[in-house]
């Protein structure tokens, strides 16, 4: 790849800062810009590298011969450079030398690359993870030497202005509506998921369900193989995983992937350790309440998984954050018969307090996050579940769902002393 010229780093967060590590190694002129300020240390480690650090934006597009921007850089009004831009996955592939598998889809990515790099460990493979977890693809190039293969989250927004990257494998769990604030139209948003095969090359794979690969394999570059995940879980594999915990969903996924690898199922023996915070997180009971923290549900899809998961239980459902562009009306309609009260609060909670009103199921609107948690509480008695699921985004409140998530967390530790 000729990276010719001054490079800039658009975004100085893991990825921009694995990057610049890179390839100020590489003796590369670099620019970095970034739409927060940078802290002083920041600034002091660019300058002792002698990198830039441009002071607006219009300097940054215009100065930078190349711009490799992260991924949570919406690239539509920039359109008159797009010539510069350079999508990090291209960029990696162009240097990292190891097989890739990269996993995509709305629900599931993080649990699912999580458990499935344990397993190919398990399989006497040296795994590194990265993408939207792990560490930054920057610092994954400068490591290879100590992996075998890298097991990748990739989402819409790095997979949207692909031109060449092609993963090894290609794993998409599910497609459900989502991120309709960044990509225009679903059809848009499925379009952006698609690339990940749309490069792919004769010696590749693609798993995916099978209407997925229906609407995707005359897109692709070349023929390459495909893996159709099965609808239900086979008997046999069910037999498997009777020793695993988590959703049955993902062993469903997981199974498919061991088998279009041709992994030993041996490597399922044990109990396999993948439950991760904010999903599904178990928290505490306090006074025969049990409080469950399932921040990282910022779909409609997850939200109902969850609550599918604890059916049977009088469930006090806390609904928050930003539904980004998707109405979760249809959500609230389909789990009225399953949860006892919702809680609602957040910059779409009058809407989210009318759609539950209009479905007939008791809401409380709460002016806080705090006061949502002491309201669930209050709502609640012996026996009862507190479900932290909030079926959206939590940018009104927080800075991300791992701090809505432990927000929760402390809150609930601060009810220990309710009687």
């Amino acid at each position: 790849m000729d990276l010719t010229g001054v490079v800039g780093i658009w975004g100085y967060g893991i990825g921009g800062k694995a990057l610049v590590d890179f390839l100020s190694e590489q003796s590369q002129q670099l620019m970095v810009f970034d739409k927060r300020s940078l802290l002083a240390d920041e600034i002091l480690s660019l300058q002792q590298k002698n990198i830039l650090v441009a002071d607006s934006l219009e300097r940054f597009l215009s100065e930078a011969d190349i711009i490799i921007p992260s991924a949570g850089v919406d690239l539509t009004s920039y359109q008159s450079v797009a010539y510069k831009f350079v999508s990090e996955l291209d960029f990696f592939q162009a240097h990292f030398k190891k097989p890739i598998i990269a996993i995509t889809g709305t629900l599931g990515k993080t649990t699912i690359t999580t458990c499935l790099a344990e397993l190919l460990k398990r399989a006497g493979k040296r795994v590194a993870i990265g993408g939207n977890i792990g560490i930054g693809l920057g610092s994954l190039i400068q490591q290879q030497e100590l992996f075998d293969c890298a097991v990748l989250e990739v989402s819409s927004f790095q997979l949207e202005h692909i031109k060449s990257f092609a993963p090894s494998v290609a794993l998409w769990t599910n497609f459900y509506p989502n991120h309709l604030d960044r990509h225009p139209t679903i059809t848009d948003y499925f379009n952006a998921k698609a690339m990940i095969a749309r490069y792919q090359d004769e010696t590749a794979l693609t798993i995916a369900d099978r209407d997925i690969i229906e609407k995707i394999k005359s897109s692709s570059t070349f023929e390459h193989s495909w893996y159709e995940l099965p609808l239900s879980m086979p008997e046999q594999w069910q037999k498997l995983v009777e020793k695993q915990s988590g959703l049955s969903d993902n062993w469903r996924i997981l199974c498919s992937v061991i088998d279009a690898l041709k992994l030993p199922w041996e490597i399922l023996n044990e109990p396999l350790s993948c439950m991760l915070e904010h999903r599904m997180e178990y928290v505490a009971t306090i006074n025969e309440r049990i409080f469950y923290n399932d921040s990282k549900a910022t779909v409609a899809q997850s939200t109902l998984a969850a609550v599918k998961q604890l059916e049977g239980k009088n469930i006090i459902l806390l609904l928050n954050g930003l539904g980004k562009g998707v109405s979760r009306e249809p959500l609230i309609k389909e789990i009225r018969s399953l949860v006892k009260q919702i809680v609602v609060c957040g910059a779409e909670a009058e809407q989210l307090e009318l759609w539950s009103l209009a479905n007939k199921v008791p809401v409380k609107r709460c002016s806080s996050f705090e006061e949502s948690v002491e309201m669930a509480y209050n709502c609640s008695i012996a026996g009862d579940v507190v479900l932290l699921s909030p079926a959206g985004s939590s940018f009104d409140l927080f800075k991300n769902y791992q701090e809505r998530g432990k927000k929760f967390k402390e809150l609930v530790s601060e009810l220990k002393g309710q009687k």
